[in-house]
């Protein structure tokens, strides 16, 4: 009876380590997940803003295409220099 008593007082012990274990790949994992979202909403911020311009310049462009005097289109030159 003595032995069982400590087969499972070692088993016990054992089953103990493995939830510690657990527990800190589950906060590991955790803080990964949160950055990981973090990450995934800044660059789909930035894709939004890469998108803007990306619809802006095709507009200048599309405008550009009407531009029958450079007169017109030195005041569109003006307008967008940085």
């Amino acid at each position: 009876m003595h032995q069982s008593g400590v087969e499972l007082e070692d088993l016990a012990h054992s089953l103990d380590t493995r939830r510690m274990d657990l527990n800190k790949n589950v906060e590991v994992l955790s803080e990964t997940l949160q950055t990981t979202a973090e990450n995934v909403n800044n660059y789909n911020q930035g894709l939004g803003k890469l998108v803007h311009w990306v619809q802006l310049v095709e507009s200048c462009i599309n405008g550009l295409g009407n531009v029958t005097e450079y007169k017109e289109f030195l005041s569109t030159l003006t307008n967008f220099q940085v």
